[in-house]
């Protein structure tokens, strides 16, 4: 019976290689953009989602967020009209009743 360290050694730690963002030497192109292939700028999408996001802050969360501090009350108001404009809950499926962003979309907001 192998133990638990050999089975990890053996099958888990070759599919966390092949996962690895280290390029190989050989796919490494110094010319490219993104050596490393992963590309951190926004696409327009995910601007336009950002700058409601900000509006939306600046507009409707700031201006009573004093208020709801010193009343404890919570901003059901706000939650609301976030969930309107599409800025709560993106990551959820569309057959669930939502907008199905992908994650890195909806944590912009």
């Amino acid at each position: 019976m192998t133990s638990l360290s050999q089975f990890v050694r053996n099958a888990v730690r070759p599919g966390v290689r092949a996962l690895s963002a280290v390029p190989k030497p050989a796919a490494a192109k110094s010319d490219s953009k993104h050596p490393n292939g992963y590309s951190f700028e926004l696409n327009e999408t995910q601007l336009e989602f950002r700058d409601i996001a900000r509006k939306f802050v600046q507009e409707e969360v700031i201006p009573k967020a004093a208020e709801y501090d010193r009343t404890m009350e919570y901003p059901w108001d706000i939650v609301k009209k976030a969930w309107s404009l599409g800025l709560m809950n993106g990551h959820i499926p569309e057959h669930c009743g939502e907008t199905a962003l992908n994650l890195r979309t909806s944590i912009h907001a």
